[in-house]
């Protein structure tokens, strides 16, 4: 079993990780949390990837399906990509 610390980049205090918050200065720990911008563009393409199928199929189950599998789809791999990624705020 590993020991996994985290260093606070505003106090250079080690933390275990696990907590949220770290100790000495209190700033919040945040594990797993994707950027906004991932979202925003995942759900951009979603919508246009959606109705390019929209168009292409001429059918609204086609493109509703697809909407919900493309933002599915941006969900699980914000998850995936970002899953050891820490982040520290004030």
């Amino acid at each position: 079993m590993e020991n996994k610390t985290v260093r606070c980049p505003f106090c250079d205090h080690e933390t275990k990780h696990g907590l949220g918050v770290c100790l000495p200065c209190g700033a919040n720990i945040i594990y797993g949390k994707a950027p906004v911008w991932f979202g925003q563009i995942g759900a951009l393409l979603s919508v246009v990837l959606s109705t390019a199928i929209l168009i292409c199929a001429e059918s609204m189950v086609a493109g509703l399906g697809s909407l919900c599998f493309f933002l599915l789809l941006t969900l699980v791999l914000s998850k995936t990509i970002y899953a050891d990624r820490v982040v520290f705020t004030r």
